[in-house]
């Protein structure tokens, strides 16, 4: 699958951008045919989607991806540290905004909706069911650990009804009205020279055998 943009080579080796180089690495890989891009913000006052997937045919997932362990604290997420539980209050509120920020900005551009399937990827976690439901009560979808990363992801749709799914071309209008730098440059046409009112052009044979055509002085006489 093809993502954009480029991930970054500086951060290929910094610990905390491991689990993104791996999903990032995942799409790269995946014989899915669709497109994704990496970092995407739409608007100024909404927070960065991690990654916007598109799989042909199924749908769009919007993609937040956190590493740690989490459980639950009356009701939110903790992300568990050496120094204790840090509660993420609002963390899945904040999530939903920033994943329903994508149709939003692309419908005044492409005058249509866009379905949206908002993922939270906890990349160094496996399963936990009381995450789950819990976020699933919030109409969020939970991806745990790495393992078929993007097989996993698409399966998600199952659980959605989905009535308008991506085509070749739907996805490609939305990836360059997003990120309108990915555009095809339009291709040039070569310039042609075009001679007009001339009745006879001459054959010359040069010393060496050569032949050229040779265009009448139309100035002639004149």
């Amino acid at each position: 699958m093809k993502i954009n943009p480029k991930f970054p080579p500086a951060r290929m080796d910094l610990s905390m951008r491991r689990a993104e180089w791996d999903v990032y690495q995942a799409i790269e890989a995946s014989e899915v045919p669709g497109r994704a891009l990496y970092e995407v913000k739409v608007t100024k006052k909404s927070d960065q989607v991690d990654f916007l997937v598109w799989a042909e045919g199924i749908t769009l997932f919007a993609v937040q991806l956190k590493g740690g362990t989490y459980v639950l604290d009356k009701g939110e997420l903790a992300l568990v540290t050496h120094h204790g539980r840090e509660l993420q209050d609002g963390l899945l509120g904040d999530m939903w905004d920033c994943c329903l920020a994508i149709p939003r900005f692309l419908k005044p551009i492409l005058h249509r909706g866009t379905y949206v399937v908002p993922v939270l990827a906890l990349a160094d976690m496996e399963e936990n069911e009381a995450i789950r439901d819990m976020a699933e009560r919030r109409s969020i979808d939970i991806l745990f650990g790495m393992d078929d990363w993007v097989d996993r992801l698409v399966a998600l749709a199952d659980g959605h009804p989905i009535r308008h799914r991506p085509t070749r071309q739907t996805i490609n209008e939305e990836v360059e009205a997003i990120m309108p730098e990915l555009a095809e440059a339009p291709i040039q046409a070569s310039p042609q020279l075009v001679i007009q009112n001339v009745e006879t052009l001459h054959v010359h044979v040069g010393p060496e055998g050569v032949e050229t055509l040779g265009i009448p002085d139309l100035t002639a006489g004149s």
